[in-house]
């Protein structure tokens, strides 16, 4: 059994898929609910932590004066050997801790979008990955790659879109396989706003759902298998 940690940052970032294959699996899970105002803190016996996604950008400090003391518990459990797995901002925060810069990234990228996979993605936990595989997109950000990481994946709009780091201690993936069938509809609710956005690479609220159905179940079972990569095979 595995000692999960999450970050939350908004009651609309939950884990989805994630919590499912944790309790499926029969791993433990606690968390910390930054949206909720609670201490920042990482149980020491934790062996994986989970770093959700977010509306707000990583340099926000003076609005979500939380994300210094977040970065540095990020820092202390990387430190411990500790494995750390980033969703969209938590991607961000963990290039950022690795030395990435994050900046706004030239285009908004919302919506059901195919990433290209580079030749490591064959050896990481993106194994189970097609090339041109559509996954959903909610970001306006991106990251630098860290020196020494290993790009996974990149899309027509944002270069970065995952990467591993220190022999698969850390796995930062910028779009959200942890949304499945059930939960698209409530993204959509929560930031409906974003897609009232003009861009290249936002789709509309019916060609979200449209697409919703198929790509939403690959992504539950694309999770599945990044977790088992991911927790179960050590890093080296």
């Amino acid at each position: 059994m595995a000692n999960f940690h999450v970050f939350q940052h908004l009651p609309n970032e939950t884990c989805g898929n994630i919590e499912r294959w944790i309790r499926r699996n029969g791993h433990a899970v606690t968390r910390t609910h930054f949206d909720r105002n609670e201490p920042p803190s990482i149980p020491r016996e934790t062996d994986v932590l989970v770093i959700m996604g977010g509306a707000m950008n990583i340099y926000q400090y003076r609005d979500h004066p939380w994300l210094v003391p977040e970065r540095k518990l990020v820092e202390q459990h990387l430190a411990r050997g500790g494995k750390a797995l980033g969703i969209c901002l938590g991607a961000q925060i963990l290039a950022d801790v690795l030395g990435g810069r994050v900046h706004q990234n030239p285009e908004r990228e919302i919506g059901w979008f195919p990433i290209t996979l580079t030749a490591a993605a064959a050896d990481s936990p993106l194994s189970a990955f097609q090339n041109g595989q559509h996954v959903l997109h909610w970001h306006g950000d991106n990251f630098d790659l860290p020196r020494g990481a290993r790009l996974l994946a990149s899309s027509a709009a944002t270069p970065h879109q995952a990467f591993t780091f220190n022999g698969g201690q850390v796995l930062a993936l910028q779009f959200h396989l942890e949304i499945g069938p059930g939960d698209i509809s409530g993204q959509i609710a929560d930031c409906r706003d974003d897609l009232a956005r003009s861009g290249r690479w936002i789709q509309s609220e019916a060609d979200l759902l449209a697409h919703s159905g198929l790509f939403a179940a690959e992504s539950e079972s694309l999770m599945s298998h990044v977790l088992d990569a991911f927790v179960n095979r050590p890093a080296r």
